[in-house]
């Protein structure tokens, strides 16, 4: 079983070729979008609108797999594939992906690299 990791550089340097600028920057984009993608997420899923949230989740999904960010990237195809069902999700998913997120957001490993270009 793979190793589940809050920052995979590898990952990331593999979707952006070996290019370190280009990382940096996805980085710095995604440490804006994840927390509003998921606030958005949440919203619609107190709202009772698991479609919307859905949406926002696949965002979220896209963002972290992207970037690197293993733990949010599992949550959010789990979660995700949850919500296309028509079923919301519990408080407790929401709050284990937003730990996740705060996670990865204020992680020292992620800061260095966007800070080493």
């Amino acid at each position: 079983m793979k190793t589940l990791r809050i920052f995979n550089t590898a990952s990331l340097l593999h979707f952006t070729e070996n290019d370190r600028v280009l990382s940096a920057q996805l980085l710095e984009m995604a440490l804006s979008d994840m927390p509003v993608f998921f606030k958005k997420a949440s919203e619609s899923n107190t709202e009772q609108s698991p479609e919307d949230s859905a949406r926002w989740i696949h965002k979220l999904k896209g963002v972290s797999g992207t970037t690197g960010a293993d733990i949010i990237h599992h949550q959010s195809m789990e979660l995700e594939e949850k919500l296309k069902s028509g079923t919301p999700a519990s408080d407790e998913e929401f709050r284990l992906l937003g730990a996740a997120i705060e996670s990865f957001c204020s992680n020292a490993d992620v800061a260095a690299w966007i800070a080493d270009v």
